[in-house]
This record gives C-alpha cells, sequence and structure tokens, in this order.
C-alpha cells in the first residue's frame, strides 16, 4: 500500500483580528494586553503542525482575514488594511508547508462584499484552486467542502446542520450534478462536531480563531475550539484516519472577587 496522503483542514483564521492566527514577525502589532496570547495560540499550532509534516493538501476552508468588519464587529482587529490581512495569512498557512493548497470562500462581511473576494489573492499566491464550494478527490476517497453552515442554540444540535448537509449533498448526487461525497466538510461555527454513518462522515471544523472577542463574548452561548483538523487518507474509497489538533484551557474567563 502507499503511503497515505495526509490532508490538514483549517478555517477561521481571521487574520488582523487579535484572537486569530497571528505569525510572529506581526505579533507585535497586536496590543501589548494580547500579545501573550496570541503567542500560545501560534505555539500550540506550530508545535502540532511540526509534528505531522510532510503535509500533502492543504484546505482553508474560509475566513482567512477578518476583513473591515466595521463598527461593533471590527472590534479587536489590529490591522483593517486587508492587503496586510492577506500578507499575515499569507504568512500563516505558508507555515504549514503544503505541497498544494485548496481554499473556498469566507463570510462576506470578512473576506469581501459585492464585487470583492480577498482570499482570491491568498489563493493566487499559492496556485490554489478557490471556489464556493469545493469537490475534490484524494485517492478514492471524495470530499465536499464548503464554509458556511447554519449554528445551532443546543449542544447536540450540532450534530443536525452537518447530518443535513450530507442529505443534501446525497441528493445532489442522485440528480447527477455532485459526486457522492465519503466526507462533507464544513466551517464558520467555530467549532468540532463529528458525525458519522455507513459510509459517510461529516464534521464542522474547530477555527483559528479564540474565543475572546467581543462578538464571543456578548453574543454567543456555544462553546468554541481551538485548532485544526488532519486526515491520512489510504487507497480505498472512504478509508482514512482523522486526528484533532484541539486545545483548551489556554483562555481563561476574568471573575470578579470580593
Amino acid at each position: 500500500m502507499n503511503r497515505p496522503k495526509r490532508l490538514v483542514i483549517v478555517s477561521d483564521l481571521h487574520c488582523g483580528h487579535q484572537m486569530g492566527l497571528t505569525p510572529p514577525k506581526f505579533r507585535e502589532r497586536i496590543n501589548k494586553d494580547k500579545r501573550d496570547m496570541s503567542k500560545k495560540l501560534w505555539d500550540f499550532i506550530a508545535k502540532e503542525v511540526d509534528a505531522i509534516r510532510p503535509i500533502d493538501i492543504l484546505l482553508c476552508n474560509g475566513d482567512a482575514l477578518n476583513g473591515k468588519s466595521g463598527g461593533f464587529w471590527g472590534d479587536g482587529t489590529f490591522t483593517k488594511d486587508r492587503f496586510q490581512q492577506v500578507n499575515i495569512a499569507e504568512e500563516a498557512l505558508r507555515f504549514f508547508d503544503a505541497k498544494d493548497y485548496l481554499f473556498t470562500y469566507g463570510t462576506p462581511c470578512h473576506v469581501g462584499d459585492e464585487a470583492e473576494d480577498w482570499e482570491e489573492p491568498i489563493a493566487a499566491r499559492f496556485k490554489g484552486s478557490i471556489r464556493a464550494q469545493q469537490e475534490f478527490q484524494i485517492n478514492k476517497t471524495v470530499f465536499h467542502a464548503k464554509h458556511y453552515i447554519q449554528g445551532s442554540g443546543i449542544p447536540h444540535g450540532r450534530f443536525t446542520g452537518i447530518a443535513r448537509e450530507r442529505l443534501w449533498g446525497t441528493l445532489w448526487a442522485e440528480y447527477g450534478e455532485r459526486k457522492k461525497a465519503h466526507v462533507t466538510i464544513r466551517s464558520h461555527v467555530h467549532s468540532y462536531s463529528l458525525c458519522r454513518g455507513f459510509g459517510w462522515t461529516g464534521f464542522t471544523t474547530p477555527a483559528l480563531e479564540a474565543w475572546d472577542t467581543k462578538h464571543g463574548q456578548r453574543n454567543l452561548s456555544g462553546t468554541s475550539d481551538f485548532g485544526f483538523l488532519s486526515m491520512d487518507i489510504k487507497d480505498g474509497p472512504g478509508e482514512f484516519d482523522i486526528r484533532e489538533h484541539i486545545t483548551h484551557g489556554i483562555l481563561k474567563a476574568d471573575s470578579v472577587k470580593f
């Protein structure tokens, strides 16, 4: 049997935000009170990536940069210059040093409204394909990836969305307009949920932005997962191993004592 091909899946880097993934050369731009946390987050990712090299394919599944995200949503963004955010995202993704790169478009309020798509120059720098939805095959395993998926207000409801996406994909395949995917990948919700059945696997991906954001603190109740996923794709259809590179406990909520 040939060596399995290694796929790494990252999403929601939100480069340009203090809690987004920030390589060391850009860290001095972050507010002093957040720099130490940013370093800890990067160091965790760097250690995990170094342990799984070499990487054959990297999928960046949307929201590589934070964008202008004006007003409330932009709070915590240390640079709203999209050119600089593109540079930060490129530096972060180059650290993975994959042989090939794939991209999907992220959320318009982060990566571009109307005629703008700021993830396109990132993909161009890696000579990688970028689409709203990526259908791709590694060995005999078929994947379908898209950034957006609806979230859930209850913990056990997180599995419903990805199972629904898999079922819609099966119906598209019956129409002959897609291949039937062994693996369905979605992001956007900043949490990891794995759902499996006979012959299929679906999951939402962890984020590379930590939860300590103004939006996260004020508007969201559900837990967030920081990290990425890797998969070793074997020869047979739907044959793979999946590994979770996720950390908790680096960030701790402040408490008030009297």
